[in-house]
């Protein structure tokens, strides 16, 4: 079968590919934020291979930067904490820097909102 892949316009394409991550790979994605989980390092690549050319490469980096830069997210990246991979397995854990920089950019974007509300 020969597909085009799929091209973003807009934000919902966006909420599309993170819906299609949730149900191709349950035991990894969430569409809630609240039940994300870090996932392992170099996801991309395997998602890339998964998906062949029925995604396109920046929908899926689009999709995926949006996912790891979610709040639900950012808020689970803490030291210590379990990686998965795309089967649910355990695949590394956040390490003390790379929860440094989540709670950084959680910190930058409520720091946006609240300026966006003033």
């Amino acid at each position: 079968m020969n597909t085009v892949p799929m091209m973003l316009t807009d934000e919902n394409d966006v909420a599309h590919v993170i819906e299609l991550l949730a149900r191709r790979f349950p035991r990894s994605f969430s569409v809630a934020e609240k039940d994300r989980r870090p996932l392992k390092v170099g996801v991309y690549y395997e998602l890339l291979e998964a998906f062949g050319d029925s995604v396109g490469e920046f929908a899926l980096s689009a999709a995926l930067g949006s996912y790891c830069n979610s709040i639900g997210y950012l808020k689970r990246c803490r030291q210590g904490r379990v990686r998965i991979g795309l089967g649910g397995e355990p695949a590394g854990a956040v390490s003390a820097a790379e929860a440094k920089f989540a709670r950084k950019a959680r910190d930058r974007i409520k720091d946006a909102k609240r300026i966006r509300r003033s």
